[in-house]
């Protein structure tokens, strides 16, 4: 796999390979939170995580994690951090914190009978008592809701249909 890098605030345009980490692989895990942004120019963009800890951080994924939809959002990923001297974290899975400073969260979207509800990727189930007809039509999706769960949300997105 090929990658862009990123230090601090420059996009390097040189690239490298990066070692393949099995994504299981609980002893290479870490976490980091930030604003996920696309840099660069078509066609050698890529993905960064803006981190006010970590400083930029670039991003790989396979495309079943559909970090890309993120963008723009404030989240938490998980991933195998880089080698010794390296800046490119390979995500193993993401949840949405945040989207414009206002408290958000993901999940799969569950409609049981007339009960809507969002499945977190931990199994928790949190109710979604009004939900309008844009977002009932995703069921199955992986949204994110942004607001309060207790009424409509002030945004919401998709992440993967």
């Amino acid at each position: 796999m090929w990658v862009t890098l990123v230090s601090g605030n420059a996009v390097a345009c040189r690239r490298t390979a990066l070692p393949e980490i099995p994504p299981g692989d609980a002893a290479v895990a870490d976490t980091a939170r930030g604003i996920i942004e696309r840099v660069g120019a078509d066609p050698l963009t890529s993905l960064v995580l803006r981190s006010t800890a970590r400083g930029a951080i670039a991003l790989i994924a396979d495309d079943s994690v559909a970090l890309g939809a993120a963008r723009g959002l404030e989240v938490v990923i998980t991933a195998a951090p880089p080698p010794r001297g390296g800046n490119t974290w390979r995500v193993h899975r993401f949840e949405v914190r945040a989207a414009d400073g206002i408290a958000a969260m993901d999940g799969q979207l569950e409609r049981e009978q007339s009960r809507w509800r969002l499945r977190r990727a931990d199994g928790t189930l949190v109710p979604l008592p009004v939900v309008p007809a844009s977002v009932a039509a995703l069921v199955g999706a992986r949204i994110y809701w942004v607001g309060p769960t207790d009424r409509a949300p002030v945004a919401y997105g998709v992440l993967r249909r």
